[in-house]
């Protein structure tokens, strides 16, 4: 690297890079002389003089360093009559480049490709862009919100936690956007995938495309919590939710254990149940019954019915006679009765669904074995054929 000498009459750049500075005495010249002296001998590039006056050449520096351009000398000037208590230091600072990639090497963490900007940690993101760049683990996370650019989508506010994207801009967070693909999407995703994205029911899930066959699924009907339930996508076009499954050969369910109590456990297995009452709250004018029973599938469609004030579902009198009879009357199946309520007189706005295995319609108290909805329980099953089995499901 060289300083080409200057020369400007007006400035008097040729008489030096500073020109007389207020240290008598002291001078810092390219050439000392007239331009016509600059590169005479093309030696006196950079003369440092403790001469009285600017100096004539590089013969006249008396006293200073003497460097010669083409390197053929480079050392201390002769300080020939100098008084001996002089002395001189010579300093330089400047900024070096070997890159030539703009950043100072002092400032350059990576300063050998030209094509490569400073990394100063190694983690393959240049200073000026790295927000963290202390850790050469961790990339850049530039609002500070413990999110990586990478995998933040809205790295702008450092209020924001590491969960908290929105990855497709429709305005809902990455968390609770159960289909953040589609920015016309928000929370009302019914994959029934998770708590998040629960589903209204079995069948909407199957109607939205959400189906990966029978199985759990959650679901939320009604703005209630979300919970698991069993959906049968298969049987009869599919979107059944599984309310319960009991097999007679176990007779320990009674009034006194309500049902939700009991653990999700296997489709099959004593003791798979949901809160009965749940049933009862069915908004829908029209929905459909399946009761699988013996290997067989009984269906009936409920019509005409409404959802009472207190959440409850019900028969208006229109639909008594059906109601009395049991909303599948005596089915093909022996032994199987589904009703609102067995007799008249037991239709008091209680046993609103009751589920036999019993020989006859059965009333509130003689139900014999079955779902027992007003208590929200499995009803004691003493005595049953130990090969009774009896799964119902509800479609709406």
């Amino acid at each position: 690297f060289v300083a080409a000498p200057t020369y400007d009459s007006d400035e008097g750049g040729h008489l030096g890079l500073f020109g007389s500075i207020p240290v008598d005495g002291y001078y810092v010249t390219y050439c000392a002389g007239g331009m016509s002296s600059c590169f005479t001998s093309g030696q006196d590039i950079l003369n440092f003089s403790t001469s009285s006056n600017i100096v004539g050449g590089s013969s006249s520096v008396i006293c200073g360093f003497y460097i010669s351009h083409s390197g053929a000398y480079s050392y201390w000037k002769n300080c020939y009559d100098g008084d001996n208590e002089q002395r001189m230091r010579y300093f330089v600072r400047y900024t070096f480049d070997a890159d030539d990639d703009g950043i100072p090497a002092e400032d350059d963490c990576d300063d050998f490709d030209p094509l490569v900007l400073d990394d100063c940690d190694g983690d393959d993101v240049v200073t000026s862009e790295d927000c963290d760049d202390e850790d050469a683990s961790v990339g850049a996370d530039c609002d500070g919100d413990g999110l990586l650019p990478e995998e933040d989508c809205d790295d702008t506010n450092d209020s924001l936690g590491s969960d908290f994207g929105d990855c497709d801009g429709d305005g809902v967070l990455a968390e609770v956007d159960c289909d953040d693909t589609d920015y016309d999407v928000g929370t009302t995703g019914t994959s029934g995938s998770s708590s998040e994205c629960a589903g209204t029911d079995c069948l909407s899930i199957l109607e939205n495309g959400y189906s990966t066959g029978d199985g759990y699924y959650w679901i939320a009907p009604y703005d209630l919590e979300p919970f698991e339930v069993y959906c049968d996508m298969t049987t009869d076009g599919g979107g059944w939710v599984l309310f319960g499954d009991i097999d007679s050969a176990y007779d320990n369910f009674s009034g006194s254990v309500p049902v939700g109590t009991q653990f999700l456990g296997v489709v099959g297995e004593p003791g798979y149940s949901l809160d009965l009452n749940e049933l009862n709250q069915v908004q829908e004018a029209s929905f459909d019954v399946m009761i699988q029973y013996g290997g067989a599938d009984v269906k009936a469609e409920i019509v005409n019915g409404y959802t009472k004030p207190d959440g409850t579902f019900f028969v208006p009198p229109t639909q008594q006679d059906f109601a009395y009879y049991g909303l599948l009357g005596s089915s093909d199946v022996d032994g199987l009765y589904l009703s609102y309520c067995a007799t008249v007189g037991s239709c008091s706005g209680y046993d609103y669904l009751n589920f036999s295995l019993s020989s006859g319609l059965p009333s509130s108290a003689n139900v014999s074995c079955g779902f027992y909805s007003y208590y929200g329980s499995w009803k004691y099953c003493p005595g049953a054929d130990s090969e009774q089995r009896m799964r119902y499901f509800i479609r709406y």
